[in-house]
């Protein structure tokens, strides 16, 4: 073994070591396979996240969560406070992975008042007062009506000029 400083006896590190690893949650390689089993949970009890308009949201959520729980087993190890009485300095960190959490619960309605919210916002019209698929429906009745009236309508003569644009195709 070559000393890489005078007086160094320590063998090298082996490839894929852990020995500077604390809580983990800042290593891809702890926080991946945890994150991978929230989002498998989270498929089974939530399974509207799984669309793809909730992709990034979820993947951040497991991300965020993942963390917080190797957070959380750090601190049952070793306490939230040093020996001296002074918090660790991880537990800021902790503290923003939470708030990262929490944000992302929302978005993704995993509480009582977000999935309300998120419901609402889903079924809902822009006026609020209809289901947003059946408003959905309506506007494209009226365009395809429009569609197949107008070409009919200024053929006989009837509408012409502002009358067209009445029609809502231009």
């Amino acid at each position: 073994m070559t000393p890489r400083w005078p007086g160094d006896t320590r063998p090298p590190f082996e490839p894929d070591n852990e020995a500077a690893t604390k809580h983990g949650a800042g290593s891809q390689r702890k926080v991946g396979p945890i994150a991978e089993q929230l989002r498998a949970e989270l498929a089974a009890s939530a399974p509207w996240t799984m669309g793809p308009a909730f992709a990034a949201a979820a993947a951040a959520w497991a991300s965020a969560e993942a963390q917080c729980r190797l957070y959380r087993d750090y601190a049952d190890q070793v306490g939230l406070l040093d020996a001296d009485g002074t918090p660790r300095p991880f537990l800021a960190a902790w503290s923003k992975a939470e708030s990262r959490a929490e944000r992302q619960r929302a978005r993704l309605g995993l509480d009582p008042a977000a999935w309300a919210q998120l419901h609402r916002t889903m079924t809902a019209s822009p006026d609020g007062t209809a289901n947003a698929l059946d408003a959905l429906r309506a506007t494209g009745r009226q365009m395809i009506e429009a569609t197949t009236a107008a070409p009919a309508a200024i053929e006989a003569g009837e509408v012409a000029g502002e009358e067209v644009e009445d029609l809502g195709l231009f």
